[in-house]
């Protein structure tokens, strides 16, 4: 009795007005709770005498009452946590729903019946009647202790009995089921990370359970059939907001909570409600943790979209899931993950099927991502259009491709290297499973934009990559191959449509036929020629640096289409097609470009085609032509002439190039251009005779011309020009010589008077302002003295050696040793009048050096 008599005065202390004497009384509780053995003692006391007054204390005014009253009622729940009586729910539940100030909660509900033409007139009472009662001040638990405290007395309450808590809410009246949707609504949005996580598992734990239950069940009980048809919306979109929650525990059973109302309203409905695929809505977070880091959640998010889209699929009309809510769900599946679980399950559902029931809308999302500004969603957009791919294969429609190409501009040049391999993934894909005859108009028709030709040929490549050799055709290579050659070449895309160009090759080159291959060398005759036009403009140079990109890429592909890597046969079995296309480009400044490089790809074989050229090469003389380009030309015959391999075949044109091409450009001309014109001409004949290509009988036939046409040039005003035509006039007094003592023919190589005025033309050259030049002219005397005649020349040949003396005194060394080999082999021409004039010499006001060389001099002449 004494012991009954300090419980009454320890309840009694509870309705004091001191929160002081409030926590001592409700200590004494715990105490007196510690020390009893008999749980059905303590299970009686509370609920006859304790459970209503010490409940009420959570809404008493002092926040350490508060705590210390739910720390007693979480204490006797862990006691007592089979023997307590849910009834107690319809004492908790009240002041709960109070103290949390879930009056806004309330209205939200309202709101939401009222927006969704809800006509449920119990519910709609019971939500009047909330309204209009007072229990007192409207209140807002601002303690995040007693918040925390208050779910954690609520899972200690419900967890682990589902039976009676369900039974609970069927016996009583549907208020309470408002009510606690209204606390769980508001504790799901709370800032408190502990608070959103512990009551999501509360719902997890008893949805768990409702479902291993459920096939017992007659009939959804009403406070399930409120969380996961009346007010699953309401309830959904407190908890999608932890979807988006800095901590991704909070994240994950956020999600797992979602889908698991989803996925029972999906099962309760038949359908997919519009509220969860509702941008608006719940739609913006599910969509939220696609771009998740967290693995469990990227698995989370395929297996459960995998459980509604089964659900969904069941419905025996199929085209009702032709629409874009089918769509987004589907989207969930589109990554390696969902792949991964349709693969394993390809017997439960027709993906492919159900995927082209709502292929419209699929692409649609997938535009939006892969358009997006920000990277993530590119990549989760690109690799759900991979998954699609993957999945429908060779069933892909076709249609689309042309309008998914241009987000493939962006994507391939993007800075995140993982966007970059998925759209090169993603292309590869096109091109092994969709017929390029479906979109090659769109694709082609970029080749010929100079804004787009760079990206869609990268574009291209990709594609091509993936082709398979299976699925090619020859017409259909050969209209690839003409789209190449046919598109709009510069200097910029040259990389680009070379790439693009092996990528088609390493591929389909056992598939191409003549026609094909004739596409692809004239490809690249005009990246060769954009590369001259830009390098080397004047064409100089007919080659491409071998340490440039391009140079590898272009043989690349000449080994691709070379058979036993020797690709001379190829440009020769077409170099008359390709010159006929180059022919028609030949009133362009580009054209000449163009056959730069053809003369370039076929100077080894070029002799058996000089008639076919002929008719280019003589628009060096014709005056109708551009400068430029006659100087264009000039420099390809040069170039030309710089790889003469065998000057046998040369032999049969020589004459034609010299006596038409040549020498009418040696003439003198005012002007740059004609300067440049005439030194090129002197350079090609040089070249000429310098690989023997010139017959001497060519020599001797035009040997005047020759003379008379070089003489005017000894003194040109540019000593490049002098230079050139004196060691010119070497080779061929050398020919003219050799020419005679093969033919020993009486006839004269020239009038003595025309001998004596090339003589005193060459020898002013010993005075020329250029040493090299003068060093030059000692040679080429020494070739005049061998065409002189001993009986009829003496006169010519004393003025050379007089002349010649002078210089052997010459300050320059080099000038003087060319003096001195000069009068060495001229001194066995004439041995008598060589010693004359050797003697005539005053010596003393010449160099020392000199004075050894005319000892030396004079000592080979009387040794003769």
């Amino acid at each position: 009795m004494n012991t009954e008599t300090k419980l009454e005065d320890i309840i009694d202390g509870l309705q004091h007005k001191s929160p002081s004497i409030i926590r001592k009384s409700v200590q004494n509780i715990n105490t007196w709770i510690n020390k009893q053995n008999d749980q059905d003692l303590i299970v009686d006391t509370f609920h006859n005498l304790l459970s209503t007054k010490l409940t009420d204390l959570i809404l008493h005014r002092s926040e350490s009452v508060r705590e210390t009253a739910l720390n007693a009622l979480i204490k006797i729940a862990d006691v007592i946590p089979t023997k307590l009586n849910l009834q107690y729910l319809s004492t908790l539940i009240p002041i709960i729903w109070t103290q949390l100030g879930c009056q806004e909660s309330m209205k939200m509900m309202m709101k939401y019946r009222k927006d969704n033409g809800e006509n449920n007139d119990d519910d709609e009472d019971d939500l009047k009647s909330m309204s209009s009662t007072e229990s007192g001040k409207e209140t807002k638990e601002l303690s995040e202790e007693i918040r925390k405290l208050i779910t954690q007395l609520l899972s200690k309450i419900i967890n682990g009995k589902h039976q009676e808590f369900t039974i609970f809410f069927e016996n009583n009246t549907t208020s309470y089921c408002l009510q606690c949707l209204n606390i769980l609504h508001l504790l799901l949005g709370d800032k408190c990370p502990e608070i959103r996580k512990l009551v999501c598992q509360i719902l997890l734990n008893q949805i768990n359970e409702y479902q291993q239950s459920k096939q017992e069940q007659k009939e959804n009980v009403s406070f399930f059939k409120y969380i996961f048809d009346d007010y699953a919306e309401y309830l959904c979109l407190s908890i999608s907001k932890g979807c988006m929650h800095q901590r991704g525990k909070i994240r994950l059973i956020s999600f797992e909570l979602l889908s698991k109302i989803i996925q029972e309203n999906i099962s309760i409905t038949k359908s997919i409600s519009s509220w969860i695929t509702d941008n608006d809505k719940i739609w913006k977070y599910i969509l939220y943790l696609t771009l998740d880091q967290i693995e469990y959640i990227k698995q989370s998010l395929p297996n459960n979209a995998f459980k509604w889209i089964s659900l969904i699929s069941n419905n025996k009309n199929i085209n009702d899931l032709n629409n874009i809510q089918y769509a987004k769900i589907w989207i969930l599946m589109l990554n390696q993950n969902g792949l991964n679980i349709l693969t394993k399950h390809e017997n439960k559902i027709n993906a492919k099927q159900q995927l082209l029931s709502c292929i419209s809308f699929i692409i649609t999302l997938i535009n939006e991502k892969i358009s997006h500004w920000q990277s993530p969603h590119r990549l989760f957009g690109i690799r759900a259009l991979v998954s699609l791919t993957l999945c429908l294969e060779s069933q892909f429609p076709s249609k689309y491709i042309s309008n998914l190409l241009p987000y493939f501009v962006n994507l391939i040049e993007s800075e995140n290297e993982n966007i970059t391999l998925e759209a090169h993934k993603c292309l590869n894909l096109f091109g092994r499973f969709i017929p390029v005859e479906e979109y090659s108009e769109f694709l082609f028709s970029k080749f010929n934009c100079n804004v787009s030709i760079k990206s869609y040929l990268k574009i291209s490549t990709q594609i091509f990559a993936g082709y398979n050799i299976e699925n090619m055709n020859e017409s259909c290579l050969l209209q690839i191959c003409k789209s190449l050659s046919n598109a709009l070449i510069e200097e910029n895309v040259s990389i680009e449509i070379i790439d693009a160009t092996n990528s088609l090759l390493s591929i389909c080159n056992s598939c191409l036929n003549t026609e094909s291959k004739l596409e692809i060398l004239w490809l690249i005759i005009q990246i060769h020629a954009q590369y001259l036009k830009s390098n080397h403009q004047s064409l100089s140079q007919l080659s491409i640096n071998d340490s440039d990109q391009i140079y590898d890429k272009i043989q690349s592909v000449l080994k691709l289409l070379a058979t036993d890597n020797d690709d001379k046969c190829l440009w020769e079995q077409n170099f008359e097609p390709l010159y006929e296309k180059i022919a028609n480009k030949l009133k362009e400044e580009q054209g000449y470009y163009l056959f730069a490089s053809l003369i370039y790809y076929s100077r080894s074989f070029i002799t058996t085609h000089i008639n076919v050229i002929l008719s280019t090469l003589n628009q060096i003389n014709n005056e109708k032509n551009t400068d430029k380009i006659r100087y264009a030309v000039f420099s390809i015959l040069y170039s030309l002439l710089q790889n003469i391999d065998d000057a046998t075949d040369w032999k049969s044109y020589t004459e034609l190039i010299l006596v038409d091409i040549l020498l009418p450009n040696i003439l003198w001309k005012p002007g740059k251009f004609r300067l440049k014109m005439r030194s090129l001409a002197l350079d090609c004949i040089i070249l000429l005779y310098k690989t023997n290509a010139i017959n001497l009988n060519v020599t001797w036939k035009h040997r005047e011309k020759f003379i008379s046409t070089l003489k005017s040039r000894l003194d040109d005003f540019d000593h490049k020009i002098r230079r050139l035509s004196i060691e010119l006039l070497q080779y061929i007094l050398n020919d003219l010589q050799k020419s005679k003592q093969q033919n020993k023919s009486d006839e004269m190589m020239m009038k003595k008077d025309e001998l004596k005025s090339l003589s005193e033309n060459i020898l002013e050259r010993l005075d020329d302002s250029k040493d090299e030049i003068r060093i030059i002219t000692c040679s080429t005397l020494q070739s005049l003295i061998q065409c002189l005649h001993k009986a009829t020349h003496l006169d010519l040949f004393t003025n050379i050696i007089s002349t010649s003396l002078i210089h052997l005194d010459d300050a320059n060394e080099k000038v003087q040793k060319a003096a001195f080999e000069l009068l060495k082999i001229a001194s066995s021409f004439h041995k008598e009048e060589f010693h004359t004039q050797l003697k005539v010499i005053n010596t003393d006001k010449i160099q020392k050096a000199t004075l050894l060389l005319m000892t030396e001099l004079m000592t080979i002449v009387t040794s003769i």
